[in-house]
């Protein structure tokens, strides 16, 4: 953390998402949006190219704001095994998938869903990481959760170690049993 003073008259600021609490301080100040085409700066450029421009996925954004995290990591081994970690997402209210660098690596889950220091930091009430190791840049992404919960084979991990709640078991035979229960408590409301 820095105080920083500048005597500049325009500042630029960015601050990642979800990391401050707002707070009150009972003055007002004014804030500008600058708005600009950014194709077009592109196309006057000679240094650069425009190759094209895509839009996130919707359905991912919501692990900013979901107060339930379900986090698949490379020790969920197997592609449709992670898919289900997305239907018991879909069975919690408020609820969202996300993933660790390893399960974007192997082709699991997109870029969009990775939570680390170089994907999205959370402050979701609930963290559930499943067969997530729990590398420190990983674990920078979830510094701010309230509640962690490590499902790992290894007793040992680095996000068992922090974790307020933990299962030493195989994600593989672990997952089922969680769909089965998110969804019969879906039923159930």
């Amino acid at each position: 953390m820095a105080k920083i003073k500048s005597t500049e008259k325009i500042k630029l600021l960015t601050v990642r998402g979800h990391k401050f609490a707002a707070e009150t301080t009972g003055k007002s100040v004014s804030v500008n949006d600058i708005v600009f085409n950014i194709i077009e700066t592109l196309e006057k450029s000679k240094h650069t190219q425009n190759i094209g421009l895509s839009e996130s996925d919707s359905s991912l954004a919501k692990l900013d704001t979901a107060k339930i995290v379900i986090c698949g990591g490379r020790g969920v081994r197997e592609k449709k095994d992670f898919e289900l970690l997305q239907e018991i997402a879909n069975a919690i209210p408020n609820a969202a998938l996300g993933a660790s660098r390893g399960a974007v690596d192997d082709g699991f889950a997109k870029f969009e869903q990775q939570v680390g220091q170089s994907g999205k930091c959370l402050n979701s009430d609930i963290y559930i990481g499943i067969g997530v190791s729990g590398a420190l840049q990983h674990l920078a992404g979830i510094v701010d959760v309230k509640t962690i919960i490590a499902i790992n084979k290894d007793s040992e991990a680095n996000l068992i170690k922090v974790s307020d709640y933990y299962l030493v078991g195989d994600a593989a035979k672990i997952i089922p049993e969680l769909l089965s229960k998110a969804k019969s408590l879906a039923t159930k409301k």
